[in-house]
C-alpha cells in the first residue's frame, strides 16, 4: 500500500485539497456502490490473503494502531503486515482515499508562470555586463573594493570575473532560445483522469483483474456524494487507460533513442 497512499497524499499536498466533503459510507449509499466495494475488498484478500503490507502512514493512522500488525523485515521490503482483522477496514479506507481525491481534484492543472523572453533577458545579462566592466574601471568604485576587502566583509575579487560570466550566461540564454521543444504528454492534461488510470491501475493490481464496471459505478457515486456533476471520463475508463498506454508508449520513444 505504501506506493498508493504516498500518490494520494502528495495529490493531496500538490492541489491542497480540503478535507474531504463525505466518505465511504456516503459513496456507499448510492446504488450499486456497496457491492461493488466489497466485490474489490473481497477480490484483493482473496489474490493476496494476508500478505498486505504498509508502513504506519497518516491516511491509514485514523483506523488506529491496530491495523498495523507485525513488522517484516526483508532484502526487498520492511513494513507492517496489515493485521487479518483490518484488512477489510484497511481496503475500504484505500477505496475511500482514492475516490475522495479524485472527485476533489480540478480538471485542470494550475497553470504555471510564463517563461521569461529568453531574448531578452539574454540582452540584460549583456547590458548589466557593460555596467559592471564601467563601474570597474571607476576610480572610486576601485576604492571602496579596496576597503571592502580589507574589511573581510565579502568576496569583492569575484567582481571582476563576473562581466565574463554573465556574457557566457547570455551566450548560453541565446542558444537555448533557438531550440525547438517537441512537447510529448506522457499523461493527461486533467489531474482527474491522471489521478482515475493511477487508481484504476492499483485496483487491477490488487484484484488480479480490470474491474471497469464497479469502477465506473463507484466514481459515479463519488461525485454525487460531493454534489458535483460526474465528468464524462469516469464513462469511458477503458478508452482512457488506452489512451494513456498510447501516449506513454510515445514518450518511451522520445526518451529511448
Amino acid at each position: 500500500m505504501d506506493e498508493y497512499l504516498h500518490a494520494a497524499a502528495d495529490m493531496r499536498r500538490t492541489f491542497q485539497l480540503a478535507n474531504p466533503p463525505f466518505s465511504l459510507r456516503d459513496v456507499e449509499s448510492q446504488a450499486g456502490a456497496s457491492v461493488a466495494v466489497m466485490a474489490i475488498v473481497d477480490e484483493t484478500i482473496e489474490r493476496h490473503g494476508s500478505e498486505i503490507y504498509a508502513k504506519q502512514h497518516e491516511l491509514l493512522d485514523s483506523l488506529g494502531r491496530e491495523v498495523y500488525g507485525d513488522w517484516t523485515q526483508s532484502l526487498i521490503y520492511s513494513g507492517y503486515r496489515i493485521s487479518r482483522g483490518s484488512m477489510e477496514q484497511a481496503l475500504r479506507r484505500t477505496i475511500e482515499v482514492g475516490l475522495q481525491v479524485a472527485a476533489q481534484l480540478p480538471a485542470k492543472d494550475h497553470r504555471q508562470a510564463r517563461l521569461p523572453n529568453l531574448r531578452t533577458l539574454a540582452k540584460g545579462f549583456e547590458r548589466l555586463a557593460g555596467k559592471l566592466d564601467v563601474a570597474l574601471q571607476h576610480e572610486e568604485f576601485r576604492a571602496r573594493m579596496r576597503i571592502f576587502t580589507e574589511d573581510n566583509v565579502g568576496n569583492a575579487a569575484s567582481l571582476p570575473k563576473l562581466g565574463g560570466e554573465l556574457r557566457r550566461g547570455a551566450e548560453a540564454l541565446t542558444a537555448i532560445e533557438k531550440l525547438k521543444v517537441r512537447r510529448i504528454l506522457s499523461d493527461s492534461r486533467n489531474p482527474q483522469i491522471r489521478w482515475a488510470m493511477y487508481f484504476v491501475q492499483w485496483i487491477t493490481n490488487s484484484t488480479g483483474s480490470q474491474q471497469y464496471s464497479e469502477l465506473t459505478t463507484l466514481f459515479q457515486a463519488a461525485f454525487l456524494a460531493a454534489h458535483k456533476r460526474t465528468p464524462g471520463w469516469v464513462g469511458r475508463l477503458a478508452i482512457e487507460m488506452n489512451f494513456k498506454r498510447k501516449r506513454r508508449k510515445a514518450w518511451v520513444r522520445t526518451i529511448s533513442k
